[in-house]
């Protein structure tokens, strides 16, 4: 695995275990991730199993970082590889899980093959059993394998082209708006929640922190990556009066949108703290893309001038003020950037993706 590393005007490559990191200047860390160099899965005879959940065998653990256990997993009696994602029993997480794997399937949507509640992880040794310490009963949600991992890993390689951004956006943008049009938001939309399976097309998972939408009431819950909260969530005290949760998810596709384009988030937090978000705080966007630009052309990056409608979405679908930003994923499919771009075909995705993976 690579660790990749931003320092002012210096790029840094590492290579280091499995780590991977993107920090800006001013030492800004942006994402700290632990993520596996391919996702290759040995045969079930020949992996070291971590224990039993139910009718299930543990084969292996899938990354240590995540906020809660995933393993790959087989079902007695099957040969198809599954994940399995274990919540401890009164975790609302669960829930909410759930309610989303059970809306009707969506083909960018990871799909729901069982859920398991208040069943104990049968570890085949006594050191694994301290490792996790997991003594207790869990509920557990088994989902279908995304074979080629995240989008964090292809996104170490730098920014997208037009062409593959406009192909993936398509997908994220339908499966959202699944996700809207049933009275749900994900409200944790980020690379690392963005699986791409066999043929290297979205699978949008992980639901822990989603909720219901109810027209007309606000969602108070500050939850999801720090990185990806929108600017409401950050209000504090008279000044936080809810948020509308598609307008959240919606600022979050545009973090995603940025991010395809330019190789790097536009900035750390959305809040008054953070010195790359101050000039849209302000309402100077001229201020903010003269800079990204400047810097762009300094690391001798592409693109060093961003595309005019590339500019605008971007500035409605982060606008400090939820009030205008799209209302509805159509809106963004009306954008002039949307609709002059043309995506490209499965074939050149295939290409770019399997060379992406191999770097």
């Amino acid at each position: 695995m690579t660790k990749r590393i931003f320092i002012g005007l210096i790029k840094i490559q590492i290579q280091l275990g499995n780590f991977a990191i993107i920090i800006t200047n001013k030492a800004e860390i942006f994402y700290t991730k632990m993520v596996s160099t391919d996702t290759q899965f040995q045969d079930k005879k020949e992996s070291t199993s971590v224990g039993t959940l139910g009718d299930y065998e543990l084969l292996q653990t899938l990354g240590e970082t995540h906020l809660y256990p995933v393993y790959l997993a087989q079902k007695e009696g099957s040969s198809k590889i599954v994940v399995i994602k274990t919540l401890e029993t009164g975790d609302e997480s669960f829930t909410n899980e759930c309610r989303i794997l059970n809306l009707p399937p969506h083909p960018h949507i990871v799909a729901l093959e069982d859920t398991l509640k208040d069943v104990y992880i049968q570890f085949r040794s006594e050191s694994l059993l301290n490792k996790f310490k997991s003594r207790n009963p869990k509920n557990a949600v088994v989902m279908e394998l995304a074979e080629n991992g995240d989008f964090f890993d292809y996104m170490l390689q730098g920014p997208l082209p037009d062409s593959i951004i406009r192909y993936y956006f398509e997908q994220l943008l339908d499966a959202v708006e699944h996700l809207h049009k049933n009275n749900c938001c994900h409200l944790d939309l980020k690379l690392e929640n963005i699986l791409l399976d066999k043929d290297y097309n979205v699978k949008i998972t992980d639901f822990g922190f989603s909720a219901q939408i109810e027209e007309g009431k606000p969602l108070y819950q500050k939850n999801g990556t720090p990185c990806c909260r929108p600017p409401e969530m950050w209000k504090m005290g008279s000044d936080f009066k809810g948020y509308d949760g598609v307008k959240a998810d919606i600022f979050q596709l545009g973090l995603l949108f940025y991010i395809f384009v330019a190789g790097a988030p536009p900035f750390t937090e959305a809040h008054i703290n953070d010195p790359w978000f101050k000039p849209i705080l302000a309402g100077k966007w001229d201020v903010f893309w003269a800079f990204k630009e400047k810097a762009a052309k300094l690391r001798k990056e592409v693109p060093k001038v961003f595309d005019p409608d590339f500019k605008t979405l971007v500035s409605q679908l982060l606008n400090v003020d939820e009030t205008f930003r799209p209302s509805t994923i159509e809106e963004i499919r009306e954008s002039n950037w949307y609709k002059k771009t043309q995506p490209a075909t499965e074939a050149e995705v295939m290409e770019e993706m399997k060379s992406r993976k191999k770097k």
